[in-house]
């Protein structure tokens, strides 16, 4: 095997991520997993390789990879309008090959302001970041990162502050197949507290508090296109633990996720193009134990808006906007039919029903809000 076009990235780094190691049988599926580790590094603008030997009669073959580099520096900053944010803005630099060993340095700012909804769920947020990742951890095939985040929201019947540190650690084995661990620390303070009109949480939890956390996240994707699928399905499971005897903190709870998503295509058109029936189903329940009167609202299942349940504003169904709407336990499911019209641009038709509960009734007291629509979509190149 030889590697050669790489001037800045070190050879070992891209030598890692190969599934083909010399003496082994070489087979083009190990080559192309090959490629989409490498490529997930993100320091490479394209990767190619040939075979020396391949149509002799000698048993062995060579194996040359030749790669372009990209970019190792990026400095943004933008602004825009949205339902959701109103205005907001962003300014981010990063570095991405520190000491030629593909380390990443991320910098990141957000604001954001709503100044066109009356009672917008939050009105104003800041956000400050900065991530250090290692695409090989300990000489492995796991990507490890380190964030440190400091972020002030002002919702709607309170203002919370958050001050913490998290460690990220993910497989890059497979784009299919993904295990990763979250462990996280920080710091939150909620005040300004609109003790009329604010949810039971957010009174239990004001003031300073100490979260420590772990949180595994297993995902299998098996759709055809990650970015534009129309078959295949997604798995995503997730569970989480803050504080109990084994973690320190103020605040004890434990989170277990399961969300679905199911993509089948049922008349191609001529142009190539399905009509695709698409549905997901998410189901969380989210508990505090131990002492803790009740799970910070953030941390609790809000829903609303075109993420989730269409036709509500963001997150206005839970305790972060509504009092009178717990979010211990969440049902969520969204049906579309997608119709393509003429190149990129397309139709759906959608059907979302969900709901938030403090305890989950199969009689007369379960119910789920339900809202249906027609909406256009266009294809970009990232979705």
């Amino acid at each position: 095997i030889r590697i050669q076009g790489n001037k800045r990235v070190a050879t070992s780094v891209i030598r890692r991520g190969l599934e083909l190691k010399p003496g082994d049988i070489y087979s083009d599926d190990k080559m192309s997993r090959s490629k989409s580790n490498l490529y997930r590094i993100g320091v490479l603008r394209d990767i190619r390789h040939t075979l020396e030997g391949y149509d002799s009669r000698s048993e062995r073959v060579g194996v040359i990879i030749t790669v372009s580099e990209g970019e190792f520096h990026s400095t943004g900053f933008g602004g825009g309008v949205g339902d959701v944010d109103g205005l907001r803005g962003f300014v981010e630099w990063g570095h991405y090959n520190l000491f030629r060993r593909a380390f990443s340095l991320m910098v990141a700012n957000r604001l954001t302001y709503q100044p066109f909804q009356v009672d917008p769920t939050y009105k104003y947020s800041n956000s400050t970041s900065l991530t250090l990742r290692q695409p090989y951890f300990l000489n492995s095939r796991i990507e490890a990162s380190t964030t440190g985040l400091f972020e002030k929201v002002s919702y709607r019947h309170h203002e919370e502050e958050k001050t913490g540190i998290s460690f990220l650690l993910r497989n890059m084995v497979t784009l299919q197949r993904e295990i990763s661990l979250l462990m996280g620390l920080n710091s939150r303070r909620i005040f300004e507290v609109d003790s009329l009109d604010a949810d039971q949480s957010i009174l239990d939890n004001r003031g300073r508090r100490i979260t420590q956390l772990v949180s595994p996240v297993v995902m299998l994707d098996r759709r055809n296109d990650r970015f534009n699928p129309s078959r295949g399905y997604q798995i995503v499971m997730k569970s989480t633990l803050a504080g109990g005897p084994l973690l320190l903190g103020d605040i004890n709870y434990y989170l277990l996720s399961f969300e679905g998503t199911v993509l089948h295509p049922l008349v191609s058109r001529r142009n190539g193009q399905p009509l695709v029936a698409a549905g997901r189903i998410k189901l969380g329940v989210v508990r505090e134990f131990g002492g803790t009167s009740s799970v910070p609202p953030t941390e609790q299942f809000n829903i609303g808006g075109g993420r989730s349940l269409r036709g509500y504003n963001e997150l206005t169904i839970g305790p972060i906007a509504d009092r009178d709407m717990p979010g211990n336990i969440v049902v969520l499911s969204n049906l579309e039919l997608r119709c393509p019209i003429w190149r990129d641009l397309g139709c759906v038709v959608f059907l979302d029903a969900a709901n938030v509960f403090r305890e989950l009734y199969f009689d007369q007291r379960f119910h789920l809000l339900t809202t249906g629509g027609l909406g256009l979509r266009y294809r970009t190149p990232v979705g």
